[in-house]
């Protein structure tokens, strides 16, 4: 599972990419696909658009926390989006930014490529500072730690953190697994870490203790994906197939579950595998990449490709 040679594109605008040992390929191609942000409130009821529509589809999304901006992600470039006005600064052009997280201060981001972290400025123009190997997953509220997950040699996922200062720095290992672990939010009051993890046989949310680990708490009970904390810490919100779970909880003296509701339904929530929505600070808000479908065009269509590995077979080779 190293890489091998310098990353290229192989398709734009493709999503939910699948391949198998023989050389068979599957995507999504969202081609012509449009994607407008939505506020929308618990009960569903949309409030607002954000910004304008784009022309692809928005792969990852994460809110500032005081919601005055969302780091956006698609299939060629991150984008800074002001959640007030139809104003959007580009940070990155280059293709694969995955996962990308705000500073506590807003004033830097977090987002993963080709495998590893890196960091930069929303404010300059610097280039991006390599923080070290792995793919993010959060930033903590007080601005000291990034998330991140790495495989290990069992064929698992682990979640580990580093700290968030200068330079490049080793990632401390946290949680161990031979399960394929996904996500790795921290608690906006730094006490506990939200996972989720398909020991059971399927994803759920899981709730650990951060940094001591140890016994994890299950919080989900039919399945979870994409697991969000309101900045106060007293929910967790998450989604059960296309349905938007609100969990109340309380981290002091100990991590419990108070109460599960049920909040709505969206389409949107399967489009995404990973950061598809996010929560505002209140949590009485989600924002949310909804797509549009424009004249001459549908749903995105599954393509299968037969044999692709002669298309980069001799790119290593070139490389090397």
């Amino acid at each position: 599972l190293n890489p091998a040679g310098a990353p290229f594109s192989v398709r734009p605008e493709a999503r939910d990419v699948s391949a198998d040992n023989h050389g068979v390929l599957v995507y999504s191609d969202v081609r012509g696909v449009a994607t407008q942000l939505v506020w929308r409130d618990r009960s569903g009821e949309r409030l607002a658009t954000v910004g304008e529509p784009t022309g692809s589809r928005v792969a990852h999304l994460d809110l500032a926390p005081d919601d005055s901006a969302a780091l956006v992600v698609d299939a060629c470039q991150i984008w800074l989006q002001d959640t007030a006005r139809p104003v959007a600064q580009v940070l990155s052009t280059v293709p694969g930014g995955l996962i990308p997280a705000f500073s506590g201060a807003a004033d830097r981001i977090v987002y993963g490529r080709g495998g590893e972290t890196y960091l930069r400025s929303t404010a300059s123009i610097d280039d991006s500072e390599k923080l070290c190997t792995g793919v993010p997953h959060d930033w903590s509220s007080d601005g000291r730690y990034v998330s991140v997950l790495r495989f290990n040699d069992s064929g698992g996922r682990d979640i580990l953190y580093v700290e968030a200062g200068a330079g490049q720095r080793e990632p401390v290992l946290f949680h161990t697994s031979r399960f394929l672990l996904q996500d790795a939010k921290f608690s906006p009051d730094g006490r506990y870490l939200a996972y989720l993890s398909p020991e059971t046989g399927r994803l759920e949310l899981y709730v650990v203790k951060f940094p001591e680990g140890g016994r994890s708490s299950r919080v989900s009970e039919n399945g979870a994906r994409q697991p969000r904390w309101r900045r106060d810490s007293k929910e967790l919100f998450y989604l059960e197939d296309q349905t938007l779970i609100a969990a109340r909880v309380s981290t002091q003296p100990t991590f419990a579950v108070r109460s599960v509701s049920r909040l709505f339904d969206s389409p949107a929530f399967g489009m995404n595998d990973a950061n598809g929505y996010d929560v505002s600070a209140d949590g009485q808000r989600f924002l949310i990449p909804e797509p549009l479908q424009q004249a001459g065009t549908g749903q995105p269509i599954i393509r299968i490709v037969e044999n692709w590995y002669e298309e980069f077979r001799n790119r290593g080779q070139d490389t090397d």
